[in-house]
C-alpha cells in the first residue's frame, strides 16, 4: 500500500479545540463543546455535549437548535436509527431557529431514507425561511438534490409534467448564484444536472464551466472542455445523434459518468437503443453501478467503524467482488486479460482516470478513490534539497477516507504524498476559497465570524493559563481571518477592485493555500524521503517536520496554521496530534526567547494567546528555529 500522509483540508473557519470528558465531569452545555468532540471523533462526549446544550434554558436559541440537529444527523448517519433521527430534527424546527438549515439536514436525511416528497417537502421549507445568502444556498441544493433524489432512475423522457416543474423551481433557485461566477462545485453539478434534463445546453455549459474553471484549458479536462465547449451550447430537445454522441463523450471525459449516461439513455432518439448497446456506453453504464456500489459498500462500512464494528476484511473483499464483476463487462482489445485486483485499479486509471488507494488514515483502513484532474510536475526546494514532484489533483470523488464521512463537510482530508508525487483533493480547496470570500463580503456572515472570534478569544487566555499548548480556538480564528483579509488588502493595494477582486482573490488564495499545504508540507515529506529521514523517524517526526516547513516557506504564513491549531492537539494518540503539541511548545519558547522584539506584547499575559502580534517573518523565523535543516542565527 502506498504510504500516506494525512492533511486536513479545513471546510469552515476557526477550528475548534477538545475538551476531554471522564465519567466524573459533567458534558459541557454548549453546542462548540459537541463538535470539538465529534471533530476528534469522540462521539459519546459529543452527544454528551449535544444534549447539555439543546437542554439549556438561556443562551443562543440557534445553538440549541443546531445540538439537536446534529443529533439527528449523528442518530441517522452513524447509529442507524432513522425513527429517533426524525424526532430530533422535530425538536430542533421546534426551537423555531435556524430554521433553514434544519429543514436542509430534514431534506437530505428524507432523500437518504427514499422519502423522496418528503424531501421536497422539507427543501421547501428551508427555501422559505432562508434569510441569509448561505440560507439560501443550502436550501436551494438541498431542493435540488431532493428533486434529483427521485429522479435517479429515470430518464428525460420519462420525466412527468411535476418533475419539469420542480426541475425548473431547482433552476430558479440555483441559477442566481451563477450571476457572480464561479459558484461552488456543488452548486455548479446541481445546476449542471437541471439544465441537461430540461435542454438548456447554454445554462449546462455555463454550469460545466463553473465546476471545470482552469480545467477546461488544461489537464485531463482539456479535451472535454474542447468538445463541450462546440456542443453543448446547441443541445436542445430532439437534438441530434451525432450532437448526443459528442456531449456523452464530453461528459465521460470529464468524469460526470452518471450525467453521461443521462444523456446517452435519452430514449427521444431512434438509435437511443443502438447507442446504448454500444461498447463505449456499455462499459460507462457498468462503471457507473460499480461505482454506486462502491458507495453504499464503503459509507456501510464506516458506519460501522464509527460504531466500532467494521469488518475492514468484508468490506474489501465486497469491493474487489464488484470489480471482477465490472471486468467481465469492460470492452478490451481481443480476449479479457487475466483479472487481478492490481490489474482492475490499474485498468480503470486507464480507461476512466480513477485513482484508487486501499490504504489506512488514522488507524483506520478507508478508501480514497477519486479521478485525475491535473497531473502537474513541479521542482521542490528547501534549505538546499531538491527533487521534482508530481501534483495529482482528484476530483469526482467517490470516498476520501473514513474521517472526511464522518466530519461530513466540517473538514476534510486534503491529500497525501510518496516519493514521486503529491496528492490533492481538488474540491475542498476551491470551494474553500469561495467560502472564504462569501465570509469576508457578505455583512451578515462577516458580522458573524467576528462576532464568535470575539467570543472564543475572550477565553484563551485563561486555558492558556490552565495548560500552555493547549488549542486556543480564539487564535486559531483569529489568524486565518487576518490572513485571508490581508490577502484582499494586497490585492486592493495593486488596484483591483470590482467584479475582479473576486476572481483574483480566489486565484492567490489558492495558489497560496496550494504552495503552502502541498509544495511547501507534502514536498518536505518527499524531500525526506529522498534524503532517508523517513527510513528512521516516526510519523510524528515527519509530521513536525513537514508542518514546519507549511509556514516557513508560505507567502502569508497566518493562513498555514489552520492544520497546527487544530482540535487534534488533545489527541496525543495521534502523529498529528503529538506534531501540533512539539510546534506549539516550539512557539512559546521562541515568543519567550524573544519578548522584546515582538510589539506590543504583553508579558503579563499568557504568551501564545498573543501569537497573532508576531509579523509574518517572525512567524517563520519562529518555525525554522525548531527546524533541523534550517541555518541558525
Amino acid at each position: 500500500m502506498t504510504w500516506r500522509f494525512f492533511l486536513l483540508c479545513v471546510a469552515g473557519l476557526g477550528a475548534i479545540g477538545v475538551t476531554q470528558l471522564t465519567s466524573a465531569t459533567a458534558a459541557p452545555a454548549t453546542f462548540q463543546a459537541g463538535e470539538e468532540a465529534y471533530i476528534a471523533l469522540h462521539f459519546s462526549e459529543a452527544r454528551a455535549a449535544y444534549r447539555a446544550a439543546a437542554a439549556l434554558a438561556v443562551g443562543p436559541a440557534k445553538d440549541r437548535a443546531a445540538a439537536l440537529r446534529q443529533l439527528g444527523v449523528m442518530t441517522w448517519r452513524i447509529d442507524n436509527r432513522p425513527a429517533e433521527a426524525e424526532h430530533y430534527f422535530a425538536e430542533a424546527l421546534a426551537v423555531g431557529a435556524d430554521v433553514s438549515a434544519t429543514q436542509a439536514e430534514r431534506a437530505r436525511f428524507f432523500a437518504a431514507a427514499k422519502r423522496f416528497e418528503d424531501a421536497v417537502v422539507a427543501a421547501d421549507g428551508a427555501v422559505a425561511t432562508a434569510s441569509t445568502p448561505v440560507d439560501r444556498k443550502a436550501a436551494a441544493l438541498a431542493y435540488a438534490r431532493s428533486v434529483f433524489a427521485k429522479l435517479e432512475e429515470v430518464g428525460i423522457a420519462a420525466q412527468s409534467n411535476i418533475d419539469k416543474q420542480r426541475l425548473e423551481h431547482a433552476r430558479d433557485l440555483v441559477r442566481p448564484f451563477s450571476n457572480a461566477p464561479p459558484m461552488a462545485l456543488d452548486l455548479s453539478e446541481a445546476l449542471l444536472e437541471v439544465a441537461l434534463r430540461l435542454d438548456d445546453g447554454p445554462l449546462a455549459f455555463g454550469a460545466w464551466m463553473s465546476y471545470a474553471r482552469e480545467g477546461a484549458d488544461s489537464g485531463a479536462w482539456a479535451p472535454a472542455g474542447k468538445q463541450l465547449k462546440a456542443a453543448l451550447p446547441n443541445w436542445r430537445g430532439g437534438a441530434s445523434a451525432t450532437l448526443r454522441n459528442q456531449v456523452f463523450e464530453g461528459l465521460r471525459a470529464s468524469q460526470f459518468f452518471a450525467l453521461s449516461m443521462l444523456v446517452a439513455s435519452d430514449t427521444r432518439l431512434s438509435d437511443a437503443s443502438a447507442f446504448a448497446s454500444t461498447p463505449r456506453v456499455r462499459e460507462v453504464a457498468a462503471y457507473v453501478k460499480f461505482l454506486n456500489l462502491v458507495r453504499a459498500e464503503t459509507y456501510a462500512y464506516y458506519r460501522g467503524v464509527a460504531n466500532g464494528n467494521g469488518d475492514a476484511a468484508t468490506w474489501s473483499h465486497s469491493l474487489f467482488e464488484a470489480g471482477k464483476a465490472l471486468w467481465r463487462q469492460l470492452a478490451f482489445q481481443g480476449a479479457a486479460p487475466l483479472y487481478s485486483d492490481d490489474a482492475l485499479i490499474a485498468d480503470l486509471g486507464a480507461r476512466f482516470g480513477a485513482f484508487v488507494n486501499l490504504g489506512e488514515t488514522g488507524g483506520v483502513k478507508d478508501l480514497h478513490y477519486g479521478h485525475v484532474f491535473i497531473d502537474d510536475p513541479r521542482a521542490i526546494e528547501q534549505y538546499g534539497h531538491r527533487a521534482s514532484i508530481r501534483r495529482v489533483a482528484l476530483d469526482r470523488i467517490v470516498s476520501n477516507g473514513y474521517e472526511s464521512w464522518v466530519w461530513d463537510g466540517r473538514q476534510a482530508h486534503g491529500g497525501w504524498a510518496d516519493s514521486q508525487r503529491v496528492v490533492q483533493i481538488r474540491p475542498g480547496y476551491v470551494d474553500g476559497a469561495l467560502r472564504v470570500w462569501d465570509r469576508m463580503n457578505d455583512p451578515s456572515q462577516r458580522a458573524e465570524v467576528e462576532q464568535k472570534i470575539a467570543l472564543l478569544s475572550a477565553g484563551d487566555d485563561a486555558i492558556a493559563a490552565r495548560q500552555p499548548g493547549a488549542f486556543l480556538p480564539g487564535l486559531a480564528m483569529r489568524l486565518e481571518w487576518q490572513g485571508e483579509n490581508a490577502i484582499v488588502a494586497r490585492l486592493k493595494a495593486r488596484g483591483v477592485s470590482g467584479v475582479e477582486l473576486k476572481g483574483a482573490f480566489l486565484v492567490e488564495q489558492s495558489r497560496i493555500e496550494l504552495d503552502s499545504s502541498f509544495y511547501a508540507h507534502e514536498g518536505r515529506h518527499v524531500l525526506d524521503k529522498i534524503a532517508l529521514i523517513a527510513w528512521w523517524a516516526d510519523s510524528e517526526e515527519l509530521e513536525f517536520r513537514a508542518k514546519l516547513s507549511e509556514v516557513a516557506f508560505s507567502e502569508e504564513p497566518r493562513v498555514c496554521f489552520g492544520a497546527i491549531l487544530n482540535p487534534n492537539i488533545a489527541d496525543l494518540t495521534s502523529p498529528h496530534g503529538r506534531a501540533n503539541k512539539r510546534v506549539v511548545r516550539g512557539l512559546i519558547a521562541w515568543m519567550k526567547a524573544h519578548q522584546s522584539q515582538i510589539a506590543g506584547l504583553d508579558p503579563a499575559r499568557p504568551l501564545m494567546p498573543q501569537f497573532d502580534k508576531l509579523t509574518s517573518e517572525q512567524m517563520r523565523d519562529a518555525v525554522r528555529s525548531m527546524d533541523p535543516w534550517a541555518a541558525k542565527p
